[in-house]
């Protein structure tokens, strides 16, 4: 393959010795890494996507064998506000299969021990949305997932309190999954690509959206989920003039957002709402870039080499 077809991006680093094998996925190539010894069914880590240099690097949902996968609605926030309490993994043979509502406006409603009870609501409203089977279950989180651990670990690692909510919701962008709510977004601050009007570091809010700052179960993924997140096209040409859908703005430098953190670190605030910032590549590492969906209105992070830790966004 020739480096001049294709520009590289970097998902996750290849851990030792594990082998790893590319794909091809229509015009791009994928590369996955699998660990030594016989291979399982879900054992393949996605380690680099390899995009044609015509097309800018965006999400594209590719499962272990690099395969396309479709984006279903359904994102498990731990720790986010709107309790829903606790739930388990499904089990509908013994009856404990829970619906909700998606909206036309693309929110989700409470949940429903029925489906009857749910398409009762629905009708109340003319219709305007459709009933959907939830995860999500009032029961002891005992019997949580793989997943919903790994979730519920980082969530109160990372704000040293106890886990006392959960709650779904849909995304255009993240794959469908569990996730730890970080904190309420409040600016990401990009420097424009090559096309934008300037070189100077630029800051993206959306106030009153109750946009949420979340981390993949990886810790090596931070979405912003929860609500549009609108640019308008004068907004959007001080980062580029590129007038397809997604635009990539340019690289992510600092993001800010909203938590309570019980950290002694956090001093006078240890226990209290309050803004925590971090910079990207603070510690050397790479800074991820910033991309813009106009049809899908949000804003997303690919590459760069930041976790989420106990103690906070490292990078």
């Amino acid at each position: 393959m020739s480096a001049a077809r294709f520009r590289h991006e970097d998902v996750n680093s290849v851990p030792r010795g594990w082998k790893v094998r590319t794909v091809r996925q229509g015009s791009h190539r994928i590369r996955i890494a699998f660990p030594p010894g016989r291979r399982h069914k879900g054992d393949g880590r996605l380690v680099s996507i390899l995009h044609p240099v015509k097309e800018n690097p965006m999400h594209r949902g590719l499962d272990s064998a690099g395969g396309a996968v479709a984006n279903p609605a359904e994102l498990v926030l731990m720790g986010a506000m709107n309790p829903m309490r606790r739930r388990h993994r499904r089990n509908p043979e013994n009856g404990d299969e829970k619906y909700a509502i998606r909206w036309s406006t693309g929110n989700m409603s409470q949940i429903f021990d029925s489906r009857e009870k749910a398409e009762s609501m629905l009708a109340h409203f003319s219709g305007k949305g459709e009933v959907i089977p939830v995860r999500c279950n009032p029961s002891a989180l005992a019997e949580c997932d793989s997943e919903c651990e790994s979730a519920t670990e980082i969530y109160e690692g990372f704000h040293q309190q106890k886990l006392e909510n959960v709650k779904v919701l849909d995304d255009p962008i993240a794959p469908a999954g569990d996730y730890a709510a970080l904190g309420d977004f409040s600016v990401l601050a990009v420097k424009p690509g090559p096309r934008g009007q300037d070189a100077q570091v630029k800051e993206i809010g959306f106030p009153g959206r109750n946009v949420i700052v979340v981390s993949s179960t990886d810790r090596r993924q931070i979405y912003f989920v929860g609500a549009d997140m609108h640019m308008t096209e004068a907004e959007i040409a001080l980062f580029t003039d590129d007038a397809s859908d997604m635009v990539m703005l340019g690289e992510a430098r600092a993001v800010v957002y909203d938590a309570v953190k019980w950290h002694a670190a956090a001093g006078s605030v240890r226990g209290k709402n309050a803004l925590y910032e971090h910079h990207f590549g603070d510690e050397g590492g790479a800074k991820p870039q910033a991309f813009y969906s106009r049809s899908k209105q949000r804003i997303f992070l690919r590459g760069g080499s930041y976790t989420v830790r106990d103690e906070g966004i490292v990078n």
